[in-house]
C-alpha cells in the first residue's frame, strides 16, 4: 500500500481545518469473515486511518490499505489481493455522511455506509452503528454487510465450491479530538 494514496483519499474528502468537534483515528480494527462450506476464515488489520469532520452533523471517513489485511495464511492473503484488484485499488474506505454529533447520542444509530472497494462503490442503507464516549475517546463499532457481488468481485472457489457472497467486515475504531494547527483556525 502506498501511504501517499491513502493520505490523498483522506485529504480530498476532508480539506478543512480542525474544529473542536473534529476527530482523528486513535486506533482500531477491521475484521472480515469469509465463509466456505468447509471452513470459516477471519482476516483483519489494525492499520486504520480516518477523520471525522463535524458541523451540524459529522462526516466520517475510515480507510485501510487492502494489503494490510492478514488472515494468517500468506498464500490466501496474496490470492485475496489478486481477486479484489488490490494493485489497481489499494484501499477500502467507508464513509458515513450526516452522522449525529458525538455529544448528541449514545448507543446505536442507523446510518448509510458508503463503501469503496475493489474499484467500485456501494451504499449499505440502515446499518446499525454503536457509539460511546469514554475518557475523551469516541468509540464507533459496527458491521459492514459486504457482499462480494456488490463490488464485482468473483467469489473464489475451493474444491470447486465457491465461498459465500456475504463477507461481513466488523469495525471497532477509536477516535480522539483533533487539535487545531496554527493557521487553520476559523476555516
Amino acid at each position: 500500500m502506498r501511504p501517499s494514496f491513502l493520505a490523498a483519499v483522506l485529504a480530498s474528502a476532508f480539506a478543512t481545518g480542525a474544529s473542536a468537534q473534529d476527530w482523528e483515528v486513535d486506533g482500531g480494527t477491521l475484521t472480515y469473515t469469509v465463509t466456505h462450506t468447509l471452513h470459516v476464515v477471519h482476516g483483519g488489520t489494525h492499520d486504520v486511518r480516518g477523520s471525522v469532520v463535524c458541523g451540524r452533523t459529522c462526516d466520517v471517513l475510515a480507510a485501510a490499505a487492502v494489503d494490510s489485511f492478514a488472515s494468517g495464511d500468506s498464500n490466501r492473503d496474496l490470492h485475496m489481493l489478486q481477486i479484489v484488484r488490490g494493485a489497481a485499488h489499494p484501499a477500502v474506505a467507508v464513509q458515513i455522511v450526516e452522522f449525529p454529533l458525538p455529544s448528541d447520542h449514545a448507543g446505536a444509530t442507523l446510518v448509510d455506509l458508503d463503501v469503496s472497494f475493489a474499484g467500485k462503490r456501494h451504499v449499505y442503507k440502515g446499518a446499525s452503528v454503536r457509539t460511546e464516549l469514554v475518557k475523551g475517546l469516541l468509540r464507533v463499532q459496527g458491521v459492514v454487510p459486504l457482499r462480494l457481488t456488490d463490488f464485482g468481485v468473483e467469489r473464489p472457489a475451493f474444491l470447486a465450491m465457491p465461498i459465500k457472497d456475504e463477507c461481513p467486515v466488523e469495525f471497532d475504531i477509536r477516535w480522539r479530538r483533533k487539535t487545531a494547527r496554527p493557521g487553520n483556525a476559523g476555516r
